[in-house]
């Protein structure tokens, strides 16, 4: 975007959410609206770089909607840039630019005339590590993503983030305590459901169980098992294991280069490349 150049509002003439349906009412209750699918990720041609340092070369590839994708590769094979070029974060870092096209269905979140705020509310992501606002209470670590589009935050509004992180039961009861006072685990269920508040269709987990404990990172495993029947996830991780588990589809990415992509079980059980082969049997990286 050029200097001075302004952005229209999201939902004028380069809408980034689909309209939702109305909730129904039967016997006078209110129903919630109904169930949708979300929508498929794509990128067409992206570069970025870091100053002069190409990090992404031409990358191509589809992230399928309510399902969940893992990039893998070596430290340095680009897999957490293009995370963050896919909701816009990778910009926020000086000298950093990209190139290329990546579209939310057909609508292209580079467009200048779509918002960057619209953007990183419909592409949610959570970091590698947990980062819950420290002076805040559970409730408004929730309530804080609501906060910036409504003007008021339903408590029934982060008790269904909550339950959608799996967290409610365990915090339920001290709500009004601060967000850093909970366990690693529970730090990071947190920061989903901060993520989940806004209700995006996307969402990107950068490396999510990296820094937790066995039994955390298994719970962080079966949430994503949950999200993705409605929402398109896209997970970086170094633990072959646990793309095995999560993912539906990996992609193989070395040197900021596409290798190989697929279904999760062909790519680790019959790769077409030697280089997947290598990589996922630990010869190196």
């Amino acid at each position: 975007m050029t200097p001075g150049q302004t952005t229209t509002p999201i939902a004028q003439p380069v809408p980034m959410r689909r309209p939702r349906p109305a909730a129904a009412e039967t016997d006078g209750a209110r129903r919630a609206p109904v169930e949708r699918a979300s929508r498929p990720v794509r990128l067409e041609g992206l570069n970025a770089w870091y100053g002069d340092h190409h990090t992404v070369h031409d990358l191509s590839l589809t992230f399928p909607a309510n399902a969940a994708t893992a990039l893998i590769g070596p430290s340095g094979s680009g897999k957490s840039t293009v995370v963050r070029c896919i909701n816009r974060m990778h910009e926020e870092v000086r000298g950093a630019r990209a190139s290329g096209r990546v579209l939310l269905d057909d609508v292209d979140v580079y467009d200048p005339r779509v918002d960057v705020g619209a953007v990183r509310r419909a592409i949610g992501m959570v970091f590698q590590k947990p980062n819950p606002f420290p002076t805040m209470s559970i409730y408004d670590n929730v309530a804080a993503g609501v906060r910036l589009t409504r003007r008021r935050v339903d408590p029934e509004h982060v008790e269904a983030a909550l339950r959608r992180a799996n967290l409610w039961d365990e915090v339920k009861d001290r709500l009004d305590r601060p967000g850093h006072g909970l366990s690693g685990g529970q730090q990071q269920r947190l920061c989903i459901a901060r993520a989940l508040a806004v209700e995006p269709e996307v969402l990107l987990m950068d490396e999510p169980a990296s820094a937790l404990d066995p039994i955390s990172t298994l719970r962080i495993e079966e949430l994503v098992e949950e999200l993705k029947q409605r929402l398109t996830i896209v997970i970086v991780t170094h633990n072959m294991q646990q793309a095995a588990r999560v993912a539906d589809r990996t992609a193989f990415l070395l040197d900021g280069r596409l290798v190989e992509e697929g279904p999760t079980d062909r790519i680790f059980t019959a790769p077409r490349d030697r280089r997947t082969e290598d990589y996922v049997s630990g010869r190196f990286g």
